[in-house]
């Protein structure tokens, strides 16, 4: 439990920490930037808010997800805050483009559509069905759940275990990307640290 709360206070101190450096005019931020420079590398820090928000944003969405899971039993809300927390962010990273390149932005743009996709299908197994429970079970249905099961928008275990397979796939390809980029530059480091050590 201390190191619960040892945690807590360093993440608190982090976000301070960000705050201070990312409201900093773009002259100071120059001058610090062999220091604290990959907080904000390839960022347009110059040219729009969002870009100096995105460091901070970062932080605070992964916190508030521990934090939302250890506290909040209403999991519905919980992935309905989160799923429109995405759309904001695709949203105004769609208005802003933040990055200093395509490639950042490029990248950025599908890691949020992966993670709206997932949070969207995450819904879909929130759903009870009564073939998901024993007969002792099916028994405690109310009457309200038993009318959703009829409608067109409920989903029976076939169709879950569609939409489980779907995200198997979605989730290797996404995998498949990243290790491929992760390689690409690894690839491209080592030429160019072979050419500059022996050319």
């Amino acid at each position: 439990m201390i190191s619960c709360y040892v945690f807590f206070v360093l993440q608190v101190a982090s976000f301070v920490v960000v705050i201070v450096i990312m409201t900093r005019k773009s002259a100071t931020l120059k001058r610090i930037d062999p220091k604290v420079g990959a907080l904000y590398e390839g960022l347009r820090v110059e040219h729009t808010w969002l870009a100096r928000f995105l460091p901070f944003s970062f932080m605070a969405k992964r916190i508030i997800f521990v934090a939302v899971v250890f506290n909040f039993t209403y999991t519905q809300g919980m992935v309905l805050t989160l799923l429109h927390s995405y759309l904001v962010e695709i949203i105004l990273v769609l208005s802003y483009f933040p990055f200093t390149d395509s490639y950042h932005m490029r990248l950025e743009i599908f890691n949020l559509f992966t993670a709206y996709i997932f949070l969207t299908i995450i819904q879909i197994f929130n759903q009870q069905h009564s073939d998901d429970f024993n007969e002792n079970d099916r028994i405690a249905l109310t009457r309200e759940e038993k009318q959703s099961e009829d409608s067109e928008l409920f989903f029976s275990p076939a169709d879950k275990q569609l939409f489980g397979w779907f995200t198997v796939y979605i989730l290797c390809f996404y995998i498949i990307v990243h290790m491929s980029l992760f390689a690409k530059a690894i690839f491209a480091d080592g030429k160019e640290k072979c050419k500059a050590r022996f050319c």
